[in-house]
């Protein structure tokens, strides 16, 4: 007989708090780690000299030679058999100018990189106190990985400055949206008052017409005739005039209806983006907000 695993909620929820503190890419969006040195040791030529160990969270092996840089950028290194060196480095007030050695173990599972670090004089470990060694050595450790988390932001600062354009795109498309609506109601307004004056004018021109017609009939003279005439052709002219102002109203009409239609989607189209816009601010405010909590 088959067994299903059942999970308990506590785990589901340990699974969905973890989702939420991370990016999808697997930034960590704060800072709950510790930088503690270490000992270790780096080749130097045939011999091996002891080395201060500081931890390097959410970075690679091959991520080492562009985070020391950002580290150290008054420091030139060079790689050579996977030991990083670089001379002449002055790194504190507390000791003299170094040589830098510096060597890197990655450790996917965990999602770190350990890097090493010994200070040379001569081709011999300086003689500093071995507090201000490690203090340097961690002060490196520091700054490398504010580079990493400096490095996330970048990425999603990159996503907000797009999120942002699509912001004002929408936004733009949402007054263009009501622009048209107010284009296509006052078009509308005008026609439909254009109509009913000429629907007034096509009244009292019947009326002027009846009261001819009758004058006609009993005077047949011929002015009469001529002024009913042009009464008559004048109400053509009105009732043409008229006809084409209810064509254009009915055309503008079913424009109006179909920019008031579009209005809701351009609304919620930048309602969306906007809403995308925040998550991405969120995610930026913390991922700043890690950057300065490491120390």
């Amino acid at each position: 007989m088959h067994r299903s695993l059942i999970l308990p909620l506590s785990a589901f929820l340990t699974v969905a708090a973890i989702a939420q503190e991370r990016t999808k890419e697997g930034y960590a969006l704060a800072w709950n780690k510790e930088i503690v040195t270490g000992h270790d040791s780096i080749p130097s030529g045939a011999l091996k000299v002891p080395a201060t160990t500081v931890p390097v969270f959410e970075a690679r092996a091959n991520d080492v030679a562009a985070l020391l840089k950002s580290a150290l950028p008054m420091a030139a290194f060079k790689v050579s058999n996977g030991v990083y060196s670089a001379p002449s480095v002055n790194l504190s007030n507390l000791m003299p100018s170094v040589d830098v050695l510096a060597t890197a173990r990655e450790d996917r599972k965990a999602g770190m990189t350990t890097v090493a670090f010994a200070f040379m004089q001569n081709g011999v470990p300086v003689g500093a106190d071995a507090g201000v060694v490690s203090a340097t050595a961690r002060d490196i450790g520091v700054k490398m990985n504010k580079a990493v988390a400096q490095r996330q932001v970048d990425v999603w600062q990159a996503k907000l400055d797009k999120a942002t354009k699509q912001q004002e795109g929408a936004q733009a498309d949402k007054e263009k949206a009501y622009a048209k609506v107010s284009k296509a109601n006052q078009a509308l307004e005008k026609t439909v008052a254009k109509r009913s004056g000429l629907q007034k004018e096509i009244a009292n021109a019947q009326a002027d017409i009846t009261r001819q017609e009758v004058r006609w009939q009993t005077s047949q003279d011929p002015k009469d005739l001529k002024k009913l005439t042009k009464l008559r052709e004048k109400l053509a002219k009105s009732e043409k005039k008229l006809a084409d102002a209810m064509a254009d109203e009915a055309k503008q009409s079913k424009a109006a209806h179909k920019h008031q239609d579009d209005l809701p989607d351009a609304m919620k189209d930048h309602e969306k983006v906007a809403g995308s816009r925040e998550e991405v601010q969120r995610t930026v405010d913390a991922l700043k907000r890690k950057v300065e909590n490491i120390r």
